[in-house]
């Protein structure tokens, strides 16, 4: 890498996310926000900021002109390459892998590859992830209205609402009843938690 097409602040090439993201405030004081690495590498005076420098300000840049001290830039172009792939070349596998690389709760092959409905896995997906809109849920959104169960005076949770409630609990034992099996709903409630 010879740093004359790679952005200073806006490229990852320093550490391993780009020097704007690590370093906002220095970055919105920096007048200039397209700058080469090879023209700071050569020349830190050419990157000038919109006020003085103190406190922390001073510490993080100064850090940042030592590791930068330490780059070797060489003859070669800048070459991008793909982070997440075994020989830094692009495919849609690796970004696929990329994308799913948290997917491996304890239901997701459950969940996901379960013959249900769409619809139900959804519904699925959003109760093991708590995404559901409880009114503790909403009221993390800022919504204003009671999180009292309508049923009963508890705060309303998942938990609650699909296993802790009177009303929950009543709808499980009729389901367990009419499928012939354990009746108790704590027993439902560990399938879950």
């Amino acid at each position: 890498m010879n740093g004359q097409k790679t952005l200073f602040w806006k490229d990852i090439w320093l550490y391993d996310q780009p020097l704007c993201v690590l370093f906002p405030d220095l970055f919105a004081m920096c007048q200039q926000l397209d700058i080469a690495v090879s023209q700071v590498k050569f020349n830190p005076q050419s990157l000038t900021f919109s006020r003085w420098l103190v406190d922390e300000w001073r510490v993080n840049w100064e850090k940042i002109l030592l590791d930068v001290a330490n780059v070797q830039l060489c003859e070669g172009a800048d070459i991008t390459t793909w982070k997440f792939g075994c020989h830094g070349n692009f495919t849609v596998k690796y970004v696929y892998n990329a994308l799913t690389v948290n997917d491996t709760g304890l239901y997701h092959k459950t969940v996901w590859k379960g013959k249900i409905p769409a619809k139900i896995k959804i519904f699925l997906w959003m109760i093991l992830n708590n995404a559901i809109l409880t009114k503790d849920n909403m009221i993390k959104r800022n919504w204003q209205g009671d999180p009292s169960c309508y049923f009963c005076n508890q705060t309303e949770t998942a938990n609650h609402l699909l296993f802790q409630c009177s009303v929950a609990k009543a709808v499980w034992a009729i389901i367990a009843i009419s499928l012939g099996v354990n009746n108790d709903p704590r027993s439902l409630e560990q399938c879950w938690v």
